[in-house]
């Protein structure tokens, strides 16, 4: 911020001590009329010891934050005798405030400058910016064209004119042929479905009703049908006493179901012995008794067991032959599933 020193040109006092040219803290007699910053000499009348010093602020009757031995001092700073004269130097002070004032005004064109740059985007003009619904701009041509196009219609209606509007066509029956009243909606609605519905295409609510029964009753249906799933194998063979599996199935359940009774039935022809071959059922991993067979022929079923279902029920035909190798041919597997 420019400045402006109120120091009278006829300000003088003297030195109150030995002023050494190191010292940057001068006392005086009196700084009364005096302002910082300013311009003073020291033994103004004295050519080989004048001093040019510049004062940076005051404290009582003292010089404080003083550049000591300024342009046009006699020899530069040097010691001062008690009692030497302290006078103001009016035109060098003046020309500092012109400088000061300079000085500001080249900050402020810089600042709009900087302004200048940012609000315009550019170095043209025409380069505004655009208005957005948070910061102020100008209009853009689109905006303009949009407020051309409102102008042009004219009259618009407020919020009351067009509630009363649309009271007054209802009022009158709505003679309008496109639209119509929600009592004329609902009544044509209860005339439609009193009717019976002859509308190709829709369902009353008792033919919705008989559709759900029928959904129902085909449900309870599926549900109450017997599971099955099968394995084939043409030829399985093994040794010794421990069982193998030759054929097995997993059987889905419905998620209606609460119990499900298993049977397994196979078939299977015993090539080749070593002693008695012994066959069992593995249902839910639960084993039936081994039916011990020789070669041949065999129909084997396994008694019915029921369990809590899961998801899925599994069953396996197991064989050994604890006198040695066996050897089956044209195993046929079926497991049932029946559930309630």
């Amino acid at each position: 911020m420019s400045r402006r020193t109120r120091s009278r040109n006829a300000f003088e006092t003297e030195l109150n001590g030995l002023l050494n040219d190191t010292a940057t803290t001068i006392p005086v007699i009196s700084t009364t009329g005096l302002t910082h910053p300013c311009w003073l000499v020291i033994d103004p009348n004295d050519a080989a010891k004048r001093e040019y010093i510049k004062v940076g602020g005051i404290s009582g009757s003292s010089l404080t934050s003083v550049l000591r031995g300024q342009d046009g001092s006699s020899a530069g700073a040097q010691e001062h005798e008690t009692g030497a004269k302290v006078r103001a130097v009016p035109v060098h002070q003046h020309l500092d405030d012109i400088f000061s004032d300079v000085e500001d005004l080249e900050g402020d064109v810089t600042a709009l400058q900087a302004a200048d740059t940012a609000h315009f985007a550019g170095t043209d003009v025409g380069d505004h910016p655009e208005a957005t619904p948070s910061v102020r701009g100008f209009m853009s041509a689109a905006d303009k064209t949009k407020l051309d196009t409102f102008a042009a219609v004219g009259t618009y209606a407020t919020d009351a004119e067009l509630a009363a509007a649309v009271t007054a066509h209802e009022a009158a029956g709505n003679p309008h042929s496109v639209y119509a009243l929600d009592a004329d909606v609902t009544a044509a609605v209860a005339a439609h479905e009193a009717a019976g519905n002859p509308h190709a295409g829709y369902a009353t609510d008792a033919d919705l009703a008989a559709t759900d029964a029928a959904v129902a009753a085909l449900t309870t249906l599926v549900n109450s049908l017997a599971r099955s799933a099968s394995d084939f194998d043409a030829n399985e063979t093994g040794t010794g006493s421990t069982f193998v599996t030759v054929a097995s199935v997993t059987i889905p359940l419905p998620a209606a179901w609460t119990s499900v009774t298993v049977s397994c039935f196979a078939n299977f022809h015993i090539e080749e012995q070593v002693g008695v071959v012994n066959a069992r059922m593995l249902i839910e991993g639960v084993a039936t008794s081994s039916q011990p067979m020789s070669g041949g022929e065999w129909d084997y079923a396994a008694g019915a067991r029921t369990f809590d279902p899961d998801a899925s029920i599994t069953a396996a035909l197991q064989v050994n032959c604890p006198g040695g190798a066996w050897e089956l041919h044209n195993i046929t597997f079926l497991a049932v599933a029946e559930g309630s």
